[in-house]
């Protein structure tokens, strides 16, 4: 596991770098405490948590990088892992360009858009 871990920090790290919510060493102890799930591939990875509301299950994605075609391919094994945790749906929350990426998965569409404002 810690083989794919390192290999997959290429593809996530810069993932964190757009945001300040989480950096790398917050994703590899999610990872390891079992709280975030790690899809490595040849040459990207996707990080996915399952978040539980009171009406449903919900796969979410929130990290995914390298190439991207692989990265659109992976949605047959993102559906079934999903359905085989009892998940209604998958979310993805994102840069504002991943509604572009988006149009390459087959059934997604813009639910909603996360704005924020910084306090200082």
């Amino acid at each position: 596991m810690f083989d794919e871990i390192q290999r997959s920090k290429k593809y996530l790290e810069p993932v964190f770098d757009k945001f300040d919510t989480y950096n790398w060493e917050d994703a590899v102890r999610n990872i390891v405490q079992g709280r975030w799930y790690l899809l490595a591939y040849p040459k990207g990875a996707l990080l996915i948590e399952f978040l539980q509301y009171p009406r449903k299950k919900t796969m979410y994605i929130l990290g995914a990088g390298g190439d991207l075609d692989e990265i659109t391919n992976a949605q047959a094994d993102l559906e079934r892992i999903a359905k085989k945790q009892g998940c209604k749906d998958i979310e993805i929350r994102g840069r504002k360009g991943w509604e572009k990426v988006a149009k390459r998965f087959k059934g997604y569409k813009t639910h909603y858009v996360v704005i924020n404002k910084e306090i200082i």
